[in-house]
């Protein structure tokens, strides 16, 4: 019996059933009040209007003159987006209804994937990342995908195809973010480290998904590093300004930041093994806090990028939520 279900009287598939489609329709309506939907975004327009495939200009926006700066990192980005254009121009409908679907099936499948992942009732990680959602640009999607991809691959012992294909999804979906890609790369690097000598089986796969993403990744990063060269701070507070970094960098005009920092810093170290202590006792997935880590790294770097922490952070959120509950309602509580 999983975490969330020990205890509990079981809900029937009808009333499970009624409280995702009850949310749906209001996930829907907020979202078409609040942002119109998810739009394509320029960048998408700009690419391919540099190619012979030439689609015509998408409502909402005028397209730009593309850079030709990191065209190879934007190719993934591009071919994720490419069935989008496709089924809209093939419709005749506008490309941002198509992705309005497509981004309420990632959210929707990032859910079902907590759910599997964490051995918990989805319901809940539907509502949570359909809220978020409509605080995010609908390009992070596909990374909250990703992330949550990751999770699953990685709470349990796969088949090293189903592995493969997982990782190298997840990588994929991650590409719409220099940022949120390198960190998914960095994610599978870890869990290479962390399974060698205890799956076997997942050297391959996990090796293969490194090759196959290596290409690009370096693409990524050059792209990164050729534009914030340009900058007049440099390539490091470029990237830190671009981020939860920027907090860093205002240390050097606020004296108050550098103290404010430091005991920060000690305060996360007295906290951190006590922490960690109580967070064994959740009985979270493999993986869940390393990924919560990398995210929240990652977002020192790019606010988007601190996306893929938010997987983990709901993981470890609902089950710290089951053990109160279930401390609540003990008789010997």
């Amino acid at each position: 019996m999983t975490p969330d279900l020990a205890g509990r009287p079981a809900r029937s598939g009808t009333v499970r059933a009624a409280t995702c489609l009850a949310w749906g329709v209001v996930y829907l309506g907020l979202l078409w009040a609040w942002k119109g939907g998810f739009l394509v975004w320029g960048q998408i327009n700009d690419f391919y209007h540099a190619t012979p495939l030439q689609f015509a200009p998408i409502p909402n926006f005028v397209p730009g003159e593309p850079s030709g700066v990191g065209i190879p990192a934007q190719l993934p980005r591009a071919l994720l987006m490419l069935p989008v254009l496709v089924i809209g121009k093939g419709l005749g409908v506008s490309p941002h209804l198509v992705f309005t679907i497509v981004g309420v099936g990632l959210v929707a499948w990032s859910a079902w994937l907590l759910g599997r992942a964490s051995g918990r009732r989805d319901e809940g990680f539907w509502i949570a990342l359909g809220a978020l959602s409509l605080a995010m640009n609908g390009r992070m999607l596909w990374a909250l995908a990703g992330a949550s991809l990751l999770l699953w691959a990685a709470a349990g012992r796969r088949e090293p195809k189903r592995l493969f294909l997982a990782c190298f999804t997840a990588a994929f979906f991650c590409t719409v973010s220099t940022g949120a890609f390198s960190i998914a790369v960095a994610a599978i690097g870890w869990l290479l480290v962390q399974r060698w000598r205890t799956h076997r089986e997942a050297r391959q796969p996990l090796i293969g998904v490194l090759v196959f993403a290596a290409p690009w990744f370096l693409s990524a990063i050059e792209k990164n590093v050729s534009y914030f060269a340009r900058s007049e701070d440099g390539v490091v507070a470029g990237l830190l300004g671009h981020g939860m970094g920027r907090l860093l960098l205002l240390a050097g005009h606020m004296p108050w930041m550098l103290p404010l920092a430091l005991g920060l810093i000690a305060l996360g170290w007295w906290l951190w093994p006590r922490l960690r202590g109580w967070l064994g006792t959740l009985g979270l997935p493999p993986f869940t806090l390393e990924l919560l880590a990398l995210g929240l790294a990652g977002g020192l770097f790019g606010y988007s990028t601190a996306v893929l922490a938010a997987p983990a952070a709901l993981v470890v959120a609902a089950a710290a939520a089951t053990r109160l509950r279930q401390k609540l309602t003990s008789p010997t509580a």
